[in-house]
């Protein structure tokens, strides 16, 4: 009974699991200096690389998710005792708002864009489902706000690819409008 959502390079093929899709092209005419409003649900990490080596002989990368590392230094937090909860969650969401915001200007330094304003309206932490019991669980950072075009062809294709990780589980897609 859900509705997805989805940018794609080619239209979907028809299934029989699904209705008939509805298929619009997804042309926006940007040009640099357009402000546009935002909503973008993401997975939003830092790759680092790590010293240790790959089979293949790479340098391993690891995945750090912003929020959880910002939370790292406070994780004291979770030794107040259940009166205190309510000092905690505050708390957890300014850092979330701090950490998502500088990660969106990074993003959007390389994807030709610059944040005006970006507010966190959310921060949880998921588990896809699946069978066993190591399944992996990530944050989905839910962010709106106002941005601003300063490359069109670079946003246009970032867009197309969408921002963070785990867009298989719903995170990446960030939707427009003009503001």
């Amino acid at each position: 009974g859900g509705v997805f959502l989805v940018l794609s390079p080619r239209p979907p093929q028809a299934s029989a699991l699904f209705e008939e899709p509805q298929v619009q092209p997804f042309a926006p005419d940007l040009a640099a200096g357009d402000r546009l409003a935002f909503v973008l649900r993401a997975n939003a990490t830092r790759t680092i690389k790590t010293d240790r080596i790959t089979p293949s002989g790479k340098r391993e990368r690891q995945h750090n998710d912003v929020v959880m590392a910002a939370l790292k230094p406070v994780a004291r937090l979770r030794e107040l005792p259940p009166d205190e909860e309510s000092r905690r969650a505050p708390l957890r969401l300014k850092l979330a708002q701090e950490a998502g915001e500088k990660w969106l200007e990074g993003q959007g330094a390389r994807a030709g864009f610059a944040v005006r304003t970006a507010g966190v309206t959310a921060y949880d932490v998921v588990e896809p489902p699946g069978q066993g019991t190591r399944r992996p669980r990530f944050g989905v950072l839910e962010l709106e706000g106002v941005i601003d075009v300063t490359d069109p062809a670079a946003f246009l294709a970032r867009l197309a690819q969408g921002f963070g990780r785990a867009k298989a589980f719903g995170c990446g897609l960030m939707l427009i409008r003009r503001a």
